[in-house]
């Protein structure tokens, strides 16, 4: 999930089971993917783990600790920031495919009560970023306090329905994590499950990702931040995000999974019982030359990337509990050569952070 956290007079933005479909395979997939995450890993610092998959070709790395001593392992859960919003795009698609949500529908049509202009907003526009809800949500204590008590994602209108829209629906494009809360809310009305047990019983179950959820529990990755809290300069060293309030994951983000589960989803996207491939080219659009399934997400002390590739078959997964931008540019940087582009490895100069804390220690000082 993206938040926007406050730190010293700053606003720090913390930024989706049959065979892979058949695909003209990377040269070499692990050779060049080895090349590739050792000049990245050697320009911006990392500690986690990459799988990538390709047809019948598989690549898996893993750098580091996640707690300065166990390594990182496949069946290890992460959080995943704003990676979960993929479980919510999965979740409307298969209610577009069981003829329960429409994607051009009003999102009144499925939450009788909202105000006239937030009414009219459609469940497409809430899914690509274009509803006019507010991108500025606020880590604050009161967010944290609705966010742990909630027990529905209806529970978290609260938070974005009486607040006006940032611009009229569908004239911008503007990340919102509020939106996702509306999206959630809508998976339960239309559904009649609550959010966590959708996932759980048309996603997770279904596909075998039995170390997935909407909350960690032992054996999570514990969050490894350079924050300290509000008005603290950033340490040299990662430490346990004690400042991070322990809170379940949400339809915006930050539940929890592991590198395998993840590929099994990914499996899932490449084939076509998860969603219909009509659904599928609607609630995943492509943006670009290369048709990319996914996101990536971050926020203190958790940073992932996990994308699809369906035209050519392939698949990456890349989590790490430490502070952003590592495992994203990662991600980048090895996500252009599954798509059939050179290895170019990016610096932070290449993709600023707002949280600007991934920086190598002073000399003497390890890192990651």
């Amino acid at each position: 999930m993206k938040l926007f956290l406050q730190y010293s007079g700053a606003v720090l933005l913390a930024l989706p089971l049959a065979p892979m479909a058949p695909a003209q395979p990377t040269p070499q997939l692990a050779p060049a993917l080895a090349a590739c995450f050792a000049s990245q890993a050697a320009l911006t610092p990392f500690s986690g783990l990459v799988l990538a998959e390709q047809g019948r070709d598989s690549f898996w790395q893993t750098a580091g600790t996640i707690d300065g001593s166990a390594a990182p392992a496949r069946d290890t859960p992460y959080h995943l920031a704003s990676v979960g919003k993929v479980f919510t795009q999965i979740a409307i698609g298969q209610l577009v495919d069981q003829g329960r949500v429409r994607l051009d529908a009003p999102i009144g049509t499925y939450l009788p009560g909202l105000p006239p202009a937030l009414a009219a907003v459609t469940v497409e526009q809430l899914i690509q970023h274009r509803s006019g809800i507010s991108g500025n949500i606020m880590l604050t204590p009161e967010l944290a306090a609705t966010l742990r008590s909630a027990r529905s994602a209806r529970d978290l209108l609260p938070l974005v329905v009486n607040q006006p829209l940032d611009f009229p629906p569908g004239t911008q494009t503007l990340y919102s994590n509020g939106g996702y809360f509306v999206l959630g809310a809508i998976v339960e009305a239309a559904s009649g499950l609550t959010y966590s047990d959708y996932l759980e019983r048309r996603i997770f179950r279904p596909l075998g990702m039995t170390r997935s959820g909407v909350a960690g529990g032992p054996g999570t990755a514990p969050s490894m931040s350079r924050l300290q809290g509000p008005g603290q300069p950033p340490l040299d060293r990662p430490v346990p995000a004690r400042f991070m309030p322990d809170l379940p994951g949400n339809p915006a983000g930050d539940s929890v999974s592991t590198a395998d589960d993840l590929a099994r989803l990914a499996r899932a996207l490449l084939g076509h019982g998860l969603l219909s491939d009509a659904t599928k080219a609607r609630v995943f659009p492509r943006r670009g030359e290369v048709w990319r399934i996914g996101q990536a997400g971050g926020r203190p002390g958790a940073n992932a990337y996990f994308m699809v590739y369906p035209e050519r078959g392939a698949a990456l997964v890349v989590l790490t509990n430490y502070d952003p931008p590592g495992g994203e540019l990662m991600g980048e940087t090895l996500g252009a050569l599954l798509a059939g582009q050179p290895c170019h490895p990016l610096s932070e100069a290449d993709r600023p952070s707002p949280m600007r804390i991934m920086r190598p220690p002073p000399p003497g000082q390890p890192h990651g």
